[in-house]
């Protein structure tokens, strides 16, 4: 017990941790969000990698309050304790989770509505304000692809995806099952996601099949949100 200890603190004080940043997942009611997304996070939040500056904003058709959006999400994590699948653990860290579950928030909305845009770009700009997020998100798409340019159009719209004054702004997409593996994925990327607004921001695409698990979402996730990260930087207390 006392090597695993010491191993886990190893690993927290040679961690970098991200800069400050909201990240917000479309389709946050979805299966991918609670078995990968959210466990991934929970995973950066126990070795201490996330910023005070890190909050995680939801957004989905779904009728959510905040306080629901967040229960289900506790009530999944409880559900991985002592099973075997993607997301596997003895026990949930409650500091840790409590960490992350207070930085939640989630907005109902349709990636058809412009509407939805306006109020997530208000709700971003309140963070930036109250939360000290600084400017920088992350949209992860953890839709179908058809609306991964419905959504890149929607936040272009709304100029969420333009990167000024050293604000960082990044489009993480899942790659469709049937993504050319023998093609340029920079051709792809034109094809799901078309017209200026795909030029205006970073974009990822995470590997369905390569972040299967959760250590591997993790490292994922880790590299999406340190990216500017080039020196460590000390672990919040």
């Amino acid at each position: 017990m006392m090597l695993e200890t010491s191993d886990k603190q190893a690993r927290i004080e040679s961690a970098a941790v991200a800069p400050p940043c909201a990240m917000v997942i479309f389709g946050a009611a979805g299966d991918l969000t609670k078995r990968l997304v959210v466990p991934a996070l929970y995973n950066l939040t126990t070795t201490r990698q996330l910023s005070d500056g890190f909050q995680l904003v939801g957004v989905d058709r779904s009728a959510k309050s905040t306080q629901e959006w967040r229960a289900g999400l506790t009530d999944t994590m409880k559900e991985f304790i002592g099973h075997e699948g993607e997301f596997q653990v003895d026990r949930i860290d409650q500091n840790a989770w409590q960490w992350l579950a207070d930085r939640m928030s989630y907005l109902q909305g349709d990636l058809n509505d412009p509407e939805t845009y306006r109020r997530l770009h208000e709700h971003l700009a309140e963070l930036d304000k109250t939360a000290g997020t600084a400017g920088n998100y992350l949209f992860y798409l953890a839709v179908a692809d058809r609306f991964f340019s419905v959504a890149v159009a929607g936040l272009g719209a709304a100029g969420l995806v333009t990167e000024t004054h050293g604000r960082w702004r990044r489009v993480v997409i899942e790659k469709p099952l049937r993504w050319r593996r023998d093609d340029d994925d920079r051709d792809q990327w034109g094809e799901v996601v078309p017209g200026r607004s795909a030029s205006h921001c970073r974009r990822d695409r995470a590997d369905v099949g390569g972040a299967g698990r959760s250590e591997s979402g993790k490292a994922y996730f880790e590299h999406a949100l340190a990216l500017p990260v080039r020196n460590k930087q000390s672990p919040r207390d």
